[in-house]
């Protein structure tokens, strides 16, 4: 062969080579063009398409022609644990039926559940012809559909279980080449999107229409507009001009279009049906409802997040509505679209804040009275009742005129019942104080042991007179100093040692025993062979006017306050009163008080004072709580309600206090946020610590409860006091504010 002819050749073959290039490129381009033009066709039919079964039925139909295929199908689910399984939509040719019925159940068998298997292990699909997979002609449900070959693919929405995608080939086998299965899985993957948008909008509108608020989605395009064009036209101050300019406002508001509302919509405003709503909805609107707009439309304006307002609303029925408007405000101009406002009924809760405020002023006008009464009392009937006794006194140490026998009688009646009457009346006080938050205490360290020789001396007389032995087990070489009210523990001492003599039986015995606990308090034990307590009366003891076994010896002295002024009290003092008791072998009363050492425990006085009764009682209360802790051990239950009770102690208290602080002008508020919210942070994380510990075991370990203790301990500490310099001649604002924030 010549240079020539070989250069011919060479020449023909490149240019053979170019044109199978090209022709292969032409392919490509086809089977391209042939994916495009079906994902094209197929998004039509989504965009188009708000129900299910339309969707999957015109996608599905789709597949017939673009495919050559005798049957296009879904199974869902696609689970290889399940035992049956369904065909929620199928499309055939007539030569070639299927099912026939959508929604069919097919029991999962060995055959399909390898089908299953095969196609959730694939990315892609999965070919059954005669090259991949081949099908075994012999297998029933090839036989009873005609099945030559399928191609199938898992389709997995980002909700719910895979759904099985497949087309069937039935007149005659069929190979998949690369451009079938390229397109059948972009196919695929479109309809995973379409199904996933389709059940998220389907659960979003199952949640629309079963939400017991009532919800409205609203086009303000109109307002976005107006905004951009306020802007524009130099408007800085957008409220001062609106309300120069309420007509604007009214016709921003009347340009809202409203979408769509829910079944509580239509039962709240008394509505028979969603065209009833739209056409009477003007007549919903209360006279203040312009104010709460232009409210909504300068958050709109600053751009805030969300929007949360209460309005006054009227049913098509002319029933009067309070509710709680509340939103997420929209950013850009595609947002403003549809807007989803929740309307929330607080009716009876306006109703039942009425009646609170009304029982608060009532309640303020008790203490008043209270404390009119405590005043009153001291002079009213101290004052005289001290004469009488007095003169009574002084009748039977008279000389010059002594009493006769009977008369004698008669004057030791009057002091008896006198100074009956004056313990009644100073133990009333004393509760009247506790429970008006006025008694005032002075914590000081106070010798144990002298404290309680000094009682013993004073009640051994009562006791001598009933032939009662008392017997004093107090250790005298140990110095044991206590951290109270000396004058308080006295009282409470003397009335455990009176009650001890009083409900003894004759020639019984009294003993006193103490004892340092481990948790760093006085434990003193007053134990009596008396009558006892039985269980029926457990818990009647500390009530008020309940007297010990009055029942069996009706003649006993006693006011029936003594026990539950000596709690009250005790508790104030950061102590704890208890007992035990057998009934007619006699009963243990028992107290305990915080030793001198004791920096575990905090006691509430005149110091820690605001000067605001809520502020006060909610420190007392969280006091109490930090004691409570401090002096028992908890189990599962009292945890419970130690965290129930914090938890209601910060959500009551921190927005009263930075409510307070706001109207004082106090200059820490912001550090007393931040403090609060700290507060919040750490409290849930040991309710988390806490739920974790409750789970892995039944007994809470001792350490926990230490550092909970701590933890308070150090809250409480670094509480400022100083706020009390700031309220002065802002007293009645901060009362009227309070009221409000209830």
């Amino acid at each position: 062969m010549n240079k020539a002819s070989s250069e011919e050749h060479i020449l023909r073959q490149t240019v053979s080579s170019l044109e199978n290039k090209i022709e292969e490129l032409k392919l490509v381009q086809a089977g391209h063009i042939r994916i495009f033009r079906a994902l094209d066709d197929i998004n039509k039919i989504i965009l188009n398409s708000t129900d299910q079964d339309e969707l999957l039925e015109k996608v599905l139909q789709t597949f017939l022609p673009l495919f050559s295929c005798d049957r296009a199908w879904l199974l869902f689910p696609c689970n290889i644990k399940s035992a049956i399984t369904t065909i929620p939509m199928e499309c055939t040719v007539p030569e070639w039926p299927g099912a026939e019925v959508d929604g069919i159940e097919i029991p999962v068998d060995d055959v399909t559940r390898e089908v299953f298997k095969k196609t959730l292990k694939s990315c892609g699909p999965v070919r059954f012809d005669s090259e991949e997979n081949p099908l075994d002609p012999n297998y029933i449900v090839n036989q009873h559909f005609h099945i030559q070959s399928q191609l199938v693919m898992a389709i997995r929405p980002k909700i719910g279980d895979p759904w099985l995608l497949g087309i069937h080939h039935c007149s005659a086998p069929v190979i998949y080449n690369e451009n079938d299965c390229a397109l059948f899985e972009a196919l695929g993957n479109r309809l995973s999107d379409a199904l996933t948008s389709l059940v998220s909008q389907q659960g979003t509108q199952k949640l629309f229409n079963s939400a017991e608020v009532s919800i409205w989605n609203e086009d303000l395009s109109e307002i976005y507009h107006a905004l951009e064009n306020f802007r524009k036209e130099g408007i800085t101050d957008l409220r001062s001009y609106l309300k120069n300019n309420t007509q604007i406002a009214w016709d921003l508001a009347n340009s809202i279009k409203l979408l769509q509302v829910n079944e509580a919509t239509l039962k709240l405003f008394d509505a028979q049906s969603e065209d009833d709503f739209f056409q009477h909805i003007a007549e919903t609107f209360g006279p203040q409802m312009i104010h709460v707009f232009i409210d909504e439309l300068c958050a709109m304006w600053d751009k805030q997040d969300l929007f949360r307002a209460e309005a006054t609303y009227r049913s098509l029925k002319g029933k009067h509505i309070d509710a709680i408007i509340t939103f997420r405000l929209p950013k850009s101009a595609k947002d403003y679209k549809a807007v989803a406002v929740s309307i929330i009924d607080i009716t009876d809760r306006k109703k039942a804040e009425k009646a609170m405020h009304n029982a608060l002023q009532e309640a303020d006008r008790s203490n008043q009275v209270k404390s009119q009464f405590l005043e009153s009392m001291s002079h009213e009937l101290r004052t005289p009742l001290n004469a009488i006794l007095g003169f009574a006194q002084i009748m039977q140490i008279n000389k010059k005129s002594p009493l006769t026998p009977e008369q004698h009688e008669h004057v030791e009646c009057i002091l008896t019942g006198g100074n009956h009457l004056l313990d009644l009346v100073n133990e009333i006080l004393d509760l009247a104080k506790i429970e008006a938050n006025q008694l005032e205490l002075t914590v000081e360290n106070v010798d144990a042991y002298d404290t309680v020789s000094e009682c013993l001396s004073l009640i051994a007389p009562l006791g001598e007179q009933r032939g009662i032995r008392i017997f004093n087990e107090f250790d005298p070489q140990q110095d044991i100093y206590l951290s109270t009210d000396r004058r308080r523990f006295k009282q409470i001492f003397i009335n455990l040692l009176s009650n001890a003599i009083k409900y003894n039986k004759p020639d019984g015995t009294v003993h006193v025993q103490s004892k340092i606990t481990e948790k760093g308090f006085l434990r003193i034990t007053v134990i009596d062979t008396g009558v006892g307590i039985h269980k029926k009366d457990r818990d009647k003891v500390f009530q008020m006017f309940h007297r010990i076994g009055a029942e069996a010896m009706k003649t006993r002295e006693g006011t029936g306050i003594g026990l539950t002024v000596a709690k009250l009290l005790i508790e104030s003092m950061s102590g704890l009163i208890d007992f035990d008791s057998t009934p007619d072998l006699g009963t243990r009363f028992w107290i305990e008080l915080p030793l001198a050492s004791n920096k575990k425990v905090l006691i509430w006085n005149n110091n820690m004072r605001v000067g605001v009764d809520r502020i006060d009682r909610d420190q007392q209360h969280l006091i109490f709580l930090l004691n409570q802790v401090s002096r028992e051990n908890f189990n599962l239950e009292k945890f419970d309600n130690f965290f129930k009770k914090l938890t209601a102690h910060t959500q009551q208290h921190f927005p009263q206090e930075e409510r307070v602080m706001e109207i004082c002008g106090y200059p820490d508020l912001e550090s007393h946020r931040n403090r609060h919210h700290g507060f919040i942070t750490q409290l849930k994380g040991f309710e988390k610590d806490w739920l974790y510990l409750k789970k892995q075991s039944s007994d809470l370990h001792p350490s926990f409860q230490e550092k909970i203790r701590e933890w308070l301990y150090a809250e409480i500490l670094t509480y400022d006091k100083g706020l009390c310099h700031y309220i002065k001649g802002k007293e009645l604002e901060i009362r009227q504010a309070l009221e409000a924030l209830d």
